[in-house]
């Protein structure tokens, strides 16, 4: 189902998380307000 391309496991989160390493600085700032948008949104269904 569709639906099932929005879940993210905790082990592709972390991927996520480690290769943040190799993105450019200039995409740090978007990058972290994704993320931090996406931890927003995990408290909110927690």
């Amino acid at each position: 189902m569709p639906s099932n391309k929005k879940r993210k496991s905790p082990r592709r989160c972390l991927q996520l998380y480690l290769n943040f390493k190799e993105i450019p600085c200039k995409n740090i700032q978007a990058i972290r307000d994704s993320f931090n948008w996406r931890l927003g949104a995990l408290r909110e269904t927690d």
